[in-house]
């Protein structure tokens, strides 16, 4: 695997239309598996202390909804749809090597 790629879990534990919290390299991210692809944000609402993870999926829109207030997200770019959050999640590029998912911590 590529230097600066951090191997996560496996893709079989990760099925389509899934998300799951992982803990990788000292940061909580979420991972979401969209038809579009596999994709990592921090898992942290960045309006509220809340578990993205733990709030309502979409996976055919790439969308989650904070479990805490209700501010939206598209997982694949971080934008913040609806308030109350305006700032966006921070992404992580992410590759899948010999079944295996990876994420790029470093920029």
């Amino acid at each position: 695997m590529e230097e600066g790629l951090t191997f996560v879990l496996p893709v079989s534990e990760l099925p389509p239309g899934s998300r799951r919290r992982v803990r990788v390299g000292g940061r909580t991210l979420a991972l979401w598996h969209t038809p579009q692809g596999i994709y990592a944000t921090d898992d942290t609402c960045t309006h509220e202390r809340a578990s993205l993870s733990e709030g309502d999926f979409e996976p055919e829109a790439g969308v989650v909804a904070c479990p805490e207030h209700g501010a939206r997200f598209d997982v694949r770019s971080g934008k913040a749809l609806t308030l109350p959050a305006y700032k966006p999640l921070r992404t992580y590029p992410v590759e899948v090597h010999d079944g295996r998912i990876a994420v790029r911590l470093e920029g």
